[in-house]
Protein backbone atom coordinates (compact mmCIF):
# COMPACT_ATOMS: atom_id res chain seq x y z
CA UNK A 1 0.00 0.00 0.00
CA UNK A 2 1.70 3.46 -1.59
CA UNK A 3 0.51 5.65 1.96
CA UNK A 4 1.31 3.28 4.38
CA UNK A 5 2.95 5.07 7.59
CA UNK A 6 4.47 1.50 8.49
CA UNK A 7 6.51 1.80 5.24
CA UNK A 8 7.55 5.53 5.95
CA UNK A 9 8.41 4.60 9.57
CA UNK A 10 11.11 1.90 8.05
CA UNK A 11 12.74 4.45 5.48
CA UNK A 12 12.57 6.95 8.61
CA UNK A 13 14.90 4.47 10.49
CA UNK A 14 16.54 3.40 7.22
CA UNK A 15 17.51 7.24 6.89
CA UNK A 16 20.05 7.26 9.54
CA UNK A 17 23.23 7.06 8.19
CA UNK A 18 26.60 9.56 8.24
CA UNK A 19 24.17 12.25 8.27
CA UNK A 20 20.14 11.99 8.36
CA UNK A 21 18.90 11.77 5.18
CA UNK A 22 15.69 14.14 5.41
CA UNK A 23 14.84 14.52 1.74
CA UNK A 24 14.21 10.87 1.91
CA UNK A 25 12.19 10.82 5.23
CA UNK A 26 10.36 13.78 4.33
CA UNK A 27 9.18 12.28 0.50
CA UNK A 28 7.86 9.42 3.13
CA UNK A 29 6.16 11.29 4.85
CA UNK A 30 3.97 12.75 2.18
CA UNK A 31 3.92 9.84 0.60
CA UNK A 32 2.22 8.53 3.80
CA UNK A 33 0.26 11.02 4.09
CA UNK A 34 -1.62 11.13 0.42
CA UNK A 35 0.45 13.21 -1.02
CA UNK A 36 0.59 16.01 1.20
CA UNK A 37 3.93 19.09 1.42
CA UNK A 38 6.00 18.46 3.92
CA UNK A 39 9.14 21.10 5.85
CA UNK A 40 11.00 20.42 8.28
CA UNK A 41 13.24 22.54 10.68
CA UNK A 42 15.76 22.63 13.69
CA UNK A 43 15.42 26.07 15.18
CA UNK A 44 17.83 27.58 17.72
CA UNK A 45 17.01 29.81 20.42
CA UNK A 46 13.24 29.71 20.57
CA UNK A 47 12.83 31.60 23.19
CA UNK A 48 9.83 33.83 22.92
CA UNK A 49 12.50 36.89 21.37
CA UNK A 50 14.17 35.32 18.49
CA UNK A 51 14.99 32.41 16.04
CA UNK A 52 17.54 31.11 13.70
CA UNK A 53 16.99 29.12 10.60
CA UNK A 54 19.83 27.89 8.18
CA UNK A 55 17.62 26.99 5.44
CA UNK A 56 20.71 25.63 3.64
CA UNK A 57 21.19 22.89 6.30
CA UNK A 58 18.57 23.43 8.76
CA UNK A 59 15.42 23.55 6.55
CA UNK A 60 14.25 20.87 4.50
CA UNK A 61 11.42 20.75 2.29
CA UNK A 62 9.12 17.89 0.05
CA UNK A 63 6.47 19.00 -2.23
CA UNK A 64 6.08 22.09 -0.99
CA UNK A 65 6.33 25.94 -3.29
CA UNK A 66 9.81 27.06 -2.16
CA UNK A 67 9.10 30.53 -2.35
CA UNK A 68 6.02 29.63 0.37
CA UNK A 69 8.51 27.66 2.38
CA UNK A 70 10.90 30.18 2.48
CA UNK A 71 8.29 33.03 3.45
CA UNK A 72 7.17 30.75 6.29
CA UNK A 73 10.99 30.51 7.04
CA UNK A 74 11.42 34.17 7.53
CA UNK A 75 8.85 34.48 9.91
CA UNK A 76 10.71 32.12 12.19
CA UNK A 77 12.88 35.28 12.19
CA UNK A 78 10.52 37.19 13.59
CA UNK A 79 9.81 38.18 17.46
CA UNK A 80 6.31 38.21 16.82
CA UNK A 81 5.83 34.82 14.82
CA UNK A 82 3.15 32.62 16.00
CA UNK A 83 5.52 29.64 16.08
CA UNK A 84 7.82 30.88 19.11
CA UNK A 85 4.28 32.39 20.79
CA UNK A 86 2.95 28.98 21.25
CA UNK A 87 6.11 27.01 21.04
CA UNK A 88 6.54 26.25 24.48
CA UNK A 89 2.93 25.06 25.21
CA UNK A 90 2.53 22.92 22.05
CA UNK A 91 2.12 19.15 23.08
CA UNK A 92 5.65 17.10 21.82
CA UNK A 93 4.42 15.27 18.84
CA UNK A 94 1.04 16.38 18.59
CA UNK A 95 -0.01 17.47 14.80
CA UNK A 96 -2.13 21.06 15.27
CA UNK A 97 -4.10 23.33 12.25
CA UNK A 98 -1.49 26.33 12.41
CA UNK A 99 -4.68 28.61 11.86
CA UNK A 100 -6.16 27.34 15.49
CA UNK A 101 -2.74 29.22 16.76
CA UNK A 102 -3.89 33.02 15.41
CA UNK A 103 -5.95 35.04 17.39
CA UNK A 104 -8.25 36.38 14.55
CA UNK A 105 -11.90 35.61 14.19
CA UNK A 106 -11.25 34.66 10.28
CA UNK A 107 -7.75 33.15 10.61
CA UNK A 108 -7.04 32.43 7.18
CA UNK A 109 -7.80 36.07 6.78
CA UNK A 110 -4.42 36.66 8.35
CA UNK A 111 -1.86 38.90 6.49
CA UNK A 112 0.61 35.75 7.56
CA UNK A 113 -1.99 32.86 6.80
CA UNK A 114 -2.03 34.78 2.88
CA UNK A 115 1.72 35.50 2.71
CA UNK A 116 1.94 31.84 3.18
CA UNK A 117 -0.53 29.82 1.25
CA UNK A 118 -1.38 32.47 -1.70
CA UNK A 119 -0.88 32.21 -4.76
CA UNK A 120 -0.31 28.47 -4.89
CA UNK A 121 -3.85 27.33 -2.81
CA UNK A 122 -2.11 26.00 0.37
CA UNK A 123 -4.69 24.97 3.15
CA UNK A 124 -5.07 22.54 5.66
CA UNK A 125 -1.34 23.71 7.01
CA UNK A 126 -0.98 21.69 10.59
CA UNK A 127 2.36 21.95 12.46
CA UNK A 128 4.01 19.45 14.96
CA UNK A 129 6.63 20.39 17.93
CA UNK A 130 8.82 17.08 17.46
CA UNK A 131 11.03 17.80 19.86
CA UNK A 132 12.24 20.67 22.20
CA UNK A 133 15.22 20.80 24.39
CA UNK A 134 15.15 24.61 26.69
CA UNK A 135 15.14 26.82 23.61
CA UNK A 136 15.80 24.73 21.06
CA UNK A 137 13.42 22.68 19.09
CA UNK A 138 12.28 20.98 15.51
CA UNK A 139 9.32 20.92 14.27
CA UNK A 140 6.96 19.63 10.94
CA UNK A 141 4.80 21.29 8.97
CA UNK A 142 2.08 19.36 6.60
CA UNK A 143 -0.06 21.29 4.15
CA UNK A 144 -2.44 20.15 1.54
CA UNK A 145 -2.36 21.69 -1.97
CA UNK A 146 -5.83 23.19 -4.06
CA UNK A 147 -7.68 20.65 -4.72
CA UNK A 148 -6.73 18.20 -1.74
CA UNK A 149 -8.90 17.44 0.84
CA UNK A 150 -8.65 18.90 4.11
CA UNK A 151 -6.86 16.79 6.78
CA UNK A 152 -9.56 15.05 8.89
CA UNK A 153 -9.07 13.35 12.20
CA UNK A 154 -7.81 9.81 10.55
CA UNK A 155 -4.82 12.34 9.13
CA UNK A 156 -4.06 13.64 12.45
CA UNK A 157 -3.72 10.08 14.30
CA UNK A 158 -1.39 9.11 11.37
CA UNK A 159 0.37 12.05 11.80
CA UNK A 160 0.60 11.65 15.63
CA UNK A 161 2.73 8.48 14.43
CA UNK A 162 4.46 9.56 12.32
CA UNK A 163 6.22 12.66 14.05
CA UNK A 164 7.08 10.07 16.90
CA UNK A 165 8.85 7.89 14.99
CA UNK A 166 10.68 11.20 12.67
CA UNK A 167 11.77 12.30 15.70
CA UNK A 168 13.23 9.06 17.50
CA UNK A 169 14.68 8.38 13.90
CA UNK A 170 16.05 12.35 14.37
CA UNK A 171 17.28 11.67 17.73
CA UNK A 172 19.42 8.81 17.32
CA UNK A 173 20.99 10.09 14.44
CA UNK A 174 22.32 12.37 16.80
CA UNK A 175 23.09 10.45 19.51
CA UNK A 176 25.73 8.06 16.57
CA UNK A 177 27.31 11.80 15.89
CA UNK A 178 27.80 12.09 19.35
CA UNK A 179 29.23 8.56 19.67
CA UNK A 180 31.45 9.67 16.59
CA UNK A 181 32.71 12.78 17.87
CA UNK A 182 33.47 11.20 21.36
CA UNK A 183 35.57 8.44 19.50
CA UNK A 184 37.21 10.75 17.79
CA UNK A 185 38.42 12.96 20.18
CA UNK A 186 39.36 9.52 22.27
CA UNK A 187 40.70 7.90 19.81
CA UNK A 188 44.40 8.02 20.32
CA UNK A 189 43.97 6.14 23.68
CA UNK A 190 40.97 3.88 23.38
CA UNK A 191 41.63 2.55 19.96
CA UNK A 192 45.50 2.07 20.70
CA UNK A 193 43.64 -1.43 22.77
CA UNK A 194 43.67 -4.47 21.19
CA UNK A 195 40.19 -5.36 22.51
CA UNK A 196 36.77 -3.70 21.81
CA UNK A 197 35.35 -1.09 23.91
CA UNK A 198 31.67 -0.18 24.57
CA UNK A 199 30.56 2.00 26.88
CA UNK A 200 26.90 2.51 28.29
CA UNK A 201 25.24 6.00 29.66
CA UNK A 202 22.79 6.10 32.39
CA UNK A 203 19.75 5.12 30.66
CA UNK A 204 21.73 1.81 29.29
CA UNK A 205 22.01 3.37 25.91
CA UNK A 206 25.85 3.16 24.00
CA UNK A 207 27.51 6.51 24.13
CA UNK A 208 31.06 5.30 22.80
CA UNK A 209 32.33 2.04 20.72
CA UNK A 210 35.73 2.03 19.86
CA UNK A 211 37.34 0.71 16.50
CA UNK A 212 38.39 -2.39 17.66
CA UNK A 213 34.68 -3.30 18.46
CA UNK A 214 33.21 -1.54 15.20
CA UNK A 215 35.17 -4.09 13.42
CA UNK A 216 34.09 -6.98 15.46
CA UNK A 217 30.65 -6.14 14.68
CA UNK A 218 31.29 -5.86 11.49
CA UNK A 219 32.47 -9.16 11.01
CA UNK A 220 28.85 -10.48 12.69
CA UNK A 221 30.20 -13.72 14.11
CA UNK A 222 28.56 -13.86 17.61
CA UNK A 223 28.51 -10.28 18.57
CA UNK A 224 26.19 -7.57 16.63
CA UNK A 225 25.47 -3.91 17.45
CA UNK A 226 21.78 -1.62 17.35
CA UNK A 227 20.59 1.80 18.19
CA UNK A 228 20.01 -0.40 22.08
CA UNK A 229 23.73 -1.61 22.22
CA UNK A 230 25.91 -4.83 22.01
CA UNK A 231 23.86 -7.93 20.92
CA UNK A 232 24.84 -11.84 21.21
CA UNK A 233 23.90 -13.82 18.37
CA UNK A 234 23.31 -16.90 20.55
CA UNK A 235 20.33 -16.62 22.18
CA UNK A 236 21.14 -17.84 25.91
CA UNK A 237 24.47 -15.44 25.44
CA UNK A 238 22.30 -12.41 24.86
CA UNK A 239 19.98 -13.30 28.17
CA UNK A 240 23.20 -13.20 29.99
CA UNK A 241 24.75 -10.14 28.83
CA UNK A 242 21.76 -8.09 29.21
CA UNK A 243 20.78 -9.60 32.98
CA UNK A 244 24.75 -8.68 33.59
CA UNK A 245 24.13 -5.18 32.14
CA UNK A 246 21.02 -4.48 33.95
CA UNK A 247 22.81 -5.56 37.38
CA UNK A 248 24.99 -3.21 36.60
CA UNK A 249 23.01 -0.25 35.74
CA UNK A 250 21.24 -0.84 39.01
CA UNK A 251 24.48 -0.11 41.05
CA UNK A 252 24.83 3.81 42.28
CA UNK A 253 27.67 4.01 44.82
CA UNK A 254 31.05 3.63 44.40
CA UNK A 255 31.18 0.52 47.17
CA UNK A 256 29.78 -1.65 44.20
CA UNK A 257 32.09 -1.04 41.85
CA UNK A 258 33.64 -4.22 42.31
CA UNK A 259 30.48 -6.35 41.28
CA UNK A 260 31.94 -6.88 37.68
CA UNK A 261 31.32 -9.74 36.03
CA UNK A 262 32.90 -11.64 33.11
CA UNK A 263 31.39 -14.21 30.01
CA UNK A 264 32.28 -15.72 27.05
CA UNK A 265 29.97 -15.33 23.42
CA UNK A 266 30.57 -18.42 21.21
CA UNK A 267 31.13 -17.74 17.84
CA UNK A 268 29.39 -19.33 14.76
CA UNK A 269 32.18 -19.65 12.64
CA UNK A 270 34.05 -22.13 15.59
CA UNK A 271 36.60 -20.30 16.20
CA UNK A 272 37.45 -19.19 20.05
CA UNK A 273 34.84 -17.54 21.92
CA UNK A 274 34.94 -13.53 22.63
CA UNK A 275 35.55 -13.20 26.23
CA UNK A 276 33.10 -10.07 27.27
CA UNK A 277 33.67 -8.14 30.90
CA UNK A 278 31.66 -5.51 32.15
CA UNK A 279 32.27 -3.22 34.48
CA UNK A 280 30.79 -1.04 36.39
CA UNK A 281 31.52 2.86 36.76
CA UNK A 282 28.02 4.33 38.05
CA UNK A 283 29.89 5.09 41.24
CA UNK A 284 32.76 6.56 40.20
CA UNK A 285 32.70 9.99 38.86
CA UNK A 286 35.60 11.41 37.31
CA UNK A 287 36.23 13.71 33.62
CA UNK A 288 35.41 11.97 30.80
CA UNK A 289 33.13 9.37 32.70
CA UNK A 290 30.45 12.00 34.07
CA UNK A 291 27.76 10.02 31.94
CA UNK A 292 29.42 6.60 31.53
CA UNK A 293 27.87 4.05 33.96
CA UNK A 294 29.19 0.52 32.26
CA UNK A 295 32.29 -0.33 30.38
CA UNK A 296 31.58 -3.23 28.33
CA UNK A 297 35.04 -5.04 26.90
CA UNK A 298 35.01 -7.26 24.20
CA UNK A 299 38.25 -9.61 24.16
CA UNK A 300 38.63 -11.77 20.50
CA UNK A 301 41.63 -14.09 21.59
CA UNK A 302 42.31 -14.30 17.10
CA UNK A 303 43.00 -10.48 16.85
CA UNK A 304 45.21 -10.14 19.82
CA UNK A 305 48.28 -8.17 19.15
CA UNK A 306 49.45 -7.82 22.51
CA UNK A 307 50.14 -3.95 22.78
CA UNK A 308 48.12 -3.34 25.43
CA UNK A 309 49.37 -6.24 27.38
CA UNK A 310 53.44 -5.71 26.53
CA UNK A 311 52.52 -2.11 27.94
CA UNK A 312 51.05 -3.84 31.18
CA UNK A 313 53.79 -6.18 31.91
CA UNK A 314 56.85 -3.79 31.12
CA UNK A 315 55.00 -1.61 33.63
CA UNK A 316 55.19 -3.74 36.50
CA UNK A 317 58.25 -5.95 35.21
CA UNK A 318 56.42 -9.01 34.61
CA UNK A 319 58.51 -12.22 33.43
CA UNK A 320 57.92 -13.83 30.26
CA UNK A 321 55.81 -16.70 32.10
CA UNK A 322 53.76 -13.86 33.86
CA UNK A 323 52.85 -12.29 31.08
CA UNK A 324 51.59 -15.21 29.08
CA UNK A 325 49.38 -16.40 32.16
CA UNK A 326 47.73 -12.22 32.48
CA UNK A 327 47.06 -12.50 28.55
CA UNK A 328 45.67 -15.38 29.39
CA UNK A 329 43.36 -14.19 31.91
CA UNK A 330 42.62 -10.96 29.67
CA UNK A 331 41.56 -13.41 26.98
CA UNK A 332 38.98 -15.10 29.04
CA UNK A 333 40.82 -18.09 30.29
CA UNK A 334 42.08 -19.48 34.02
CA UNK A 335 44.52 -21.55 35.67
CA UNK A 336 43.85 -24.78 34.23
CA UNK A 337 43.55 -24.36 30.74
CA UNK A 338 47.04 -22.09 31.23
CA UNK A 339 48.48 -25.02 33.02
CA UNK A 340 47.80 -27.37 30.64
CA UNK A 341 48.81 -25.29 27.61
CA UNK A 342 51.94 -24.78 29.89
CA UNK A 343 52.86 -28.02 30.41
CA UNK A 344 52.99 -27.34 34.17
CA UNK A 345 50.72 -28.04 37.50
CA UNK A 346 47.87 -25.84 38.29
CA UNK A 347 49.90 -24.87 41.40
CA UNK A 348 52.86 -23.96 39.55
CA UNK A 349 50.34 -21.92 37.43
CA UNK A 350 48.80 -20.12 40.93
CA UNK A 351 52.49 -19.71 42.12
CA UNK A 352 52.67 -17.55 39.03
CA UNK A 353 49.65 -15.64 39.86
CA UNK A 354 50.32 -14.85 43.12
CA UNK A 355 53.57 -13.30 42.38
CA UNK A 356 51.62 -11.05 39.51
CA UNK A 357 49.26 -10.03 42.33
CA UNK A 358 51.76 -8.82 44.41
CA UNK A 359 53.74 -7.17 42.09
CA UNK A 360 50.18 -5.31 40.69
CA UNK A 361 49.30 -4.62 43.79
CA UNK A 362 45.74 -6.68 43.33
CA UNK A 363 44.21 -9.79 44.94
CA UNK A 364 41.88 -11.48 42.61
CA UNK A 365 41.50 -12.83 38.85
CA UNK A 366 38.81 -10.07 38.04
CA UNK A 367 40.64 -6.64 39.58
CA UNK A 368 44.15 -8.13 37.70
CA UNK A 369 42.42 -8.41 34.11
CA UNK A 370 40.60 -4.46 35.23
CA UNK A 371 43.51 -3.41 35.83
CA UNK A 372 44.84 -4.56 32.59
CA UNK A 373 42.05 -3.20 30.76
CA UNK A 374 42.49 0.52 32.85
CA UNK A 375 46.22 0.82 32.27
CA UNK A 376 45.62 0.18 28.45
CA UNK A 377 42.97 2.87 27.96
CA UNK A 378 44.67 5.40 30.60
CA UNK A 379 40.91 6.32 31.41
CA UNK A 380 41.59 6.53 35.00
CA UNK A 381 39.02 3.88 35.81
CA UNK A 382 38.29 2.61 39.20
CA UNK A 383 39.58 -1.02 39.88
CA UNK A 384 36.96 -3.39 40.70
CA UNK A 385 37.17 -6.08 43.45
CA UNK A 386 35.81 -9.10 42.44
CA UNK A 387 33.95 -11.60 45.25
CA UNK A 388 34.84 -14.48 43.76
CA UNK A 389 37.88 -16.86 44.46
CA UNK A 390 40.76 -17.49 42.04
CA UNK A 391 40.29 -20.67 40.16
Amino acid sequence: MRNDPLRAIDIFYDSIGDSFDADRALQAYSIATDDSGVALANVSAMNGNASTVDRHQNFWTYNAPPVSVAAFGEQLGNSNDITLQHFRRLQIQKPVFFTSLIPHDNPRAHAMIQELSQPWGIHSEVMSILGRDGAQGSFCVALRHAGQAEFDADAFTKMGILNRHLNRAMTLQNRLDAFELAVGRASGALDLIDMGLVLYDHAARPVLVNKFAHRLFADQDGLLFDRKGVVAQNRDAHQKLNDILQKLHSYNSAQTLGAGDTMQVPRPSGKKPYSVMAIPLNGYRKHGTENVDVALFICDPDMQDDKAIKVFAASYRLTPSETALTRNLVQGGNLSEFAEMRGISRNTAKWHLQTIFGKTGTSRQHELVSLVLRTAIGAGFPKTVDHQRTT
